[in-house]
């Protein structure tokens, strides 16, 4: 049985990892800090930079419900969501965050990877690479496990006839 200071050894570790739906990315420039909420992506973006951010554009699959700072407009595409604003004074401040948000249907969207572009009221441009975000789900994943629960039930099916075959054989040679 484990002591008490064990458990909270392994709570402190726990705590200290974060929670497992949020994770941080940063460059010199800006730190984008993304929190997942049930089918809902919040990018955090804090500016580290030292003119006001304008812009700011993400990879995403199957989103809609797209959400950025107020007065500030929104496109998306089948690929990217952009907001931006072509006020500086409506922009992120140094030192400063703000929030834009996205949902996902469950149209074969999965968690991966892209890079998050921020453009600075300055002329300057920050790329942000594997910053969580929805994507197409691989048409080889589906393959994938589609095979693996044919060769599953194919074993299965393979197991349970060797089995009756034995049981069989033991029934006619105690039987006889």
């Amino acid at each position: 049985m484990m002591s008490l200071s064990v458990y909270w050894f392994i709570a402190a570790i726990a705590a200290a990892s974060g929670p497992a739906n949020e994770a941080e990315f940063e460059t010199d420039l800006v730190r984008i800090r993304v929190r997942i909420q049930s089918n809902d992506f919040f990018y955090e973006v804090t500016n580290k930079g030292s003119s006001p951010v304008v812009s700011f554009e993400v990879p995403q699959y199957a989103a809609y419900n797209f959400d950025a700072p107020e007065s500030w407009e929104k496109e998306d595409t089948t690929e990217f969501y952009r907001a931006w604003t072509s006020e500086p004074l409506k922009g992120i401040y140094p030192n400063q965050s703000d929030t834009l948000s996205l949902r996902v249907s469950s149209k074969r969207a999965v968690l991966g990877e892209g890079q998050v572009r921020v453009g600075f009221a300055a002329g300057e441009k920050a790329a942000v690479e594997g910053v969580w975000c929805p994507v197409p789900e691989e048409k080889t994943y589906i393959a994938l496990v589609a095979g693996t629960l044919l060769v599953i039930i194919l074993l299965h099916t393979v197991l349970v006839r060797l089995r009756q075959r034995q049981n069989k054989k033991n029934i006619t040679v105690s039987g006889g």
